[in-house]
């Protein structure tokens, strides 16, 4: 058996009733394809040179190419247009897959037609590529699976996506005379710069008809260095009036970036290839965390030398070099066992539940057959004899759902060698952060910090030398899209230039184990837990001068101890911690955290720069309260009015010009006028006293006596919290969850095959608008104005996911990497906000949180 097997298949978060893959819902795939584009544009680097991916993408190792097919005509059976993607691929299937006794396209790997494997082929939400290239046996594996299983990515090696037209391609490539530096010519040199329609149209044999054409139609990091040397000024993403071709040419691409996350997702891997064909013209890809390189476009007709190469490269590349993890192995017969009996044993202990239940609890962590061991290398080994320890896991209870970015898995995981649970978090890390979150663990737990999650081990993962390589000093595994940065073909994609970090490969186990907030029994629980956040919260600041800047929902898990009947809550992920200096402000610039549960100061277009403080964490503590108060405790509010309310207080936001996202229009309507929380009337009284009382801490309303001290303070908030939860019996199992209008308007789409995500995406805005009418209607002149205001903005795109609000964090100063660079030479606000009311409550917010107004980031510190 291969000893990469374990990079192979590896299973998918479930959703919360453990029925269904979390995050990949079919009627949600229109607006998942479209957000899949916006990540993308911003962090996609072209056109490079065709030879140029080939030689410093696919090195080869040796010039042995006896076993190599000629290239002569090899695609001449590829039409350049054709009236549908199967008459291009079908051929070019043909063509791939041709061999002798001797000699093969790609030697050692199959190429099948996946396309077909779908139940609904063309349904954007059940699509997969038109071909996918696998080892012979796992190739076997997808021939015997169910076609409505989505295997293929779990065994893909790289896919073909195929567009029947060239005017398709969501890329142009810039004239000749854009580029300084002119590729080095091969063949056809004027087909590399040229469009793709024009190729065909000014191609000599085209006017004597003799090439087959058929008719028919044509936050964010801010800061991390930009492709601003040496690149042109050409748009490297097309320009199209048709809305027809547009159209198609965004699904295309979105389909193509979806296809290479979900493959990403369901296979440890460090970066994935892949090829697009518009008609007969090609662009190779190499994706990872930190963005994507693409080449220019080709005609495989006149040139097919190029793809020929790159399938010949790429049969002779080791495993490592085509981008799997050969870290991560499969577990034998008795690591499987003692993974699943420990965590069931640890399920039982957090639910104390047994029987059909505990196994279906059970499942969120472990599928059969799907077990995998996973090394953690200490960053700082603290014996000699201290080299690596090994963890078994299998299903995360987190997928990676997005390309760029952190990538991050998390796994309830079983020490290998003393049975112990922890909690595996494998993820992608900025390489100059200062200090990393297995660092920040560590110095909390010497401090005696409560509530923060207990270290087990950290460190970055290195590369395993390939057969044949000589280890020499640790080369760890990182990103490399950022190396070209400099190179003199980058271009601006859809009028921005493109930024991209470089990330690291990164593993942290923790002994802390439990369950979401999401997860909460009733009341009881909810306040509790967040309370417990709070404490953390308290001893950092206090012992560390450290403020967390990340409050959400997903960072407070839930653990059952044996000396409390109530589940303790934890603050986990302070990645994004930093610390205070004496006026108590962050000692880092930039937003960081989550969009939802963000202050109303750090939405305010003028701290896309600014400095977090404590005040802006415990108001974030204030959102995540109230957010699963609404979503999981007994309220009034019907499903309409709760996606009402989560899009005007929760979701709100607007890009201003420049790019500069800010909002929070609602939070302070809400501040000032209690304008969305009046509607909710909580069955529970006790908590409907906490929530009034925190709130008139937080911000009095427009109409109350005003008073002259401040009351949102830690003491003032702690000391109040402390009592209630001495003298108020909470319910404690009074858990309700509210399904929000959306998902039942999705879920009714996805049930039948004629229905369309985007109408209902309509059917869904146009009744939250008549609400929102109608409620205006029934309020008062101010709370009317108050909300007119806020509204009184350019409509949203389609509702972000958590997963893309994750990703608007703090801009960055990033430098490119040393490593690459040493191999290769490179050249390289006003606030926006509704009205004067909150102008005024800004100012506040502002003043009695010491926020510092200056733009810029502080200077990311040398590498060592």
């Amino acid at each position: 058996m291969s000893p990469t097997r374990g990079a192979y298949n590896v299973p998918m978060a479930l959703d919360p009733e453990l029925s269904h893959t979390y995050g990949l819902h079919p009627g949600l795939a229109e607006p998942r394809l479209k957000r899949h584009i916006a990540d993308c544009k911003k962090c996609t680097l072209g056109p490079m040179p065709a030879d140029m991916f080939l030689k410093e993408l696919l090195p080869l190792s040796s010039s042995d190419t006896r076993g190599r097919l000629s290239s002569r005509s090899a695609f001449n059976g590829v039409p350049q247009r054709a009236d549908s993607p199967t008459r291009i691929y079908v051929p070019l299937l043909h063509a791939l897959n041709k061999r002798t006794k001797t000699k093969s396209r790609c030697p050692g790997f199959e190429f099948v037609d996946t396309h077909e494997r779908s139940r609904k082929p063309t349904h954007p939400g059940y699509a997969k590529p038109h071909i996918c290239c696998f080892t012979p046996d796992n190739a076997s594996i997808i021939r015997d699976a169910s076609p409505h299983a989505r295997l293929e990515f779990a065994y893909a090696e790289l896919f073909i996506q195929v567009a029947s037209d060239p005017a398709a391609d969501f890329f142009v490539d810039p004239p000749p005379e854009v580029t300084e530096d002119a590729p080095e010519a091969v063949d056809n040199p004027p087909e590399h710069t040229k469009s793709p329609v024009e190729a065909i149209e000014t191609h000599p044999k085209a006017a004597e008809g003799a090439l087959e054409v058929t008719e028919g139609a044509l936050e964010v990091t801010e800061d991390a260095p930009a492709a601003t040397e040496g690149g042109t000024a050409h748009d490297f993403a097309r320009e199209i009036e048709d809305e027809d071709i547009r159209e198609a040419a965004e699904r295309t691409y979105g389909l193509h970036i979806a296809y290479a996350t979900e493959i990403l997702a369901r296979q440890h891997r460090l970066f994935l290839f892949s090829i697009s064909l518009h008609g007969s013209f090609a662009r190779f890809f190499r994706w990872d965390r930190a963005g994507c390189l693409v080449s220019e476009a080709f005609d495989i007709r006149r040139q097919p030398h190029l793809l020929t190469d790159f399938l010949w490269r790429f049969s002779q590349l080791p495993d490592a070099k085509r981008g799997l993890d050969t870290t991560v192995r499969l577990a034998s017969p008795h690591e499987e066992a003692m993974f699943r009996d420990a965590i069931r044993d640890e399920v039982r202990l957090q639910l104390e539940i047994e029987g059909d239940e505990l196994e279906k609890a059970v499942s969120a962590h472990y599928l059969r057959g799907h077990v995998a061991v996973i090394p953690v290398t200490p960053r700082r080994p603290l014996t000699s004899d201290e080299r690596e320890h090994r963890f078994i896991v299998s299903r995360p209870i987190v997928s990676p759902l997005t390309l760029p970015g952190r990538g991050t898995r998390g796994f309830w995981a079983v020490d290998a060698d003393t049975g112990r649970v922890v909690f595996l978090k494998d993820c992608w890390r900025f390489y100059w952060a200062e200090q990393i979150e297995g660092d920040i663990l560590h110095g909390l737990n010497e401090l005696g910090v409560r509530n923060v999650p207990l270290l087990a081990v950290h460190g970055d993962v290195p590369v395993v030398p390939s057969a044949g390589e000589r280890a020499s000093d640790p080369v760890f595994q990182s990103s490399l899209t950022e190396a070209y940065l400099g190179d003199p073909w980058i271009c601006q994609v859809d009028g921005v230039r493109v930024r991209v970090n470089e990330l690291w490969h990164y593993r942290l186990a923790t002994f802390t184990v439990g369950y979401s907030l999401k997860s909460l029994r009733g009341t009881e629980e909810l306040l509790y837990a967040t309370h417990d956040a709070l404490t953390a919260m308290r001893d950092a600041l206090e012992k560390d001068s450290r403020i967390h800047r990340d409050l959400s929902v997903g960072n407070i898990v839930l653990v059952k101890e044996p000396d409390r009947a109530v589940r303790k809550g934890y603050l986990i992920d302070w990645e994004a911690s930093d610390r205070i200096d004496d006026a108590g402000e962050a000692l880092h610039r930039g937003r960081a955290g989550t969009w939802m549960f963000m202050s109303i100061r750090m939405l305010n277009s003028d701290q896309v720069n600014g400095k977090h403080t404590f005040a802006d964490d415990m108001e974030a503590l204030f959102y995540v309260v109230l957010y699963c108060a609404l979503h999981y405790l007994p309220h009034d509010l019907s499903p309409e009015d709760l996606t009402s309310l989560t899009e005007g207080f929760f979701d709100q936001r607007l890009r201003r010009v420049g790019g500069v996202m800010h909002g929070g229009s609602g939070k302070i309507a809400n501040a000032h006028a209690r304008f969305y929380t009046e509607m909710v009337h909580f069955h529970d009284a006790a908590f409907n006293e906490w929530l009034q009382t925190v709130m008139d801490f937080h911000c009095q309303p427009l109409d109350a006596i005003k008073r002259r001290e401040n009351l949102w303070t830690l003491d003032n908030l702690d000391a109040y919290w402390t009592q209630f939860l001495e003298t108020h019996d909470l319910e404690c199992g009074n858990r309700q969850v509210h399904k929000p209008f959306v998902d039942a308007v999705m879920d009714s789409c996805s049930s039948s095959p004629s229905s369309s995500s985007t109408e209902g995406a309509i059917v869904t805005k146009r009744r939250v608008d008549e609400l929102k009418l109608k409620s205006n209607e029934q309020r008062g002149p101010k709370v009317a104005r108050l909300q007119a205001d806020a509204s009184r903005q350019p409509p949203m795109a389609s509702r972000r996911s958590a997963d893309e609000r994750d990703k608007l964090a703090a801009p960055a100063a990033l430098r490119r990497s040393e490593r690459i660079r040493s191999q290769r030479s490179s050249r390289a606000q006003s606030e926006g906000l509704p009205n004067a009311i909150a102008r005024t409550a800004s100012n506040e917010h502002r003043g009695s949180q010491h926020a510092n107004s200056k733009k810029g980031r502080a200077k990311a510190p040398s590498r060592k």
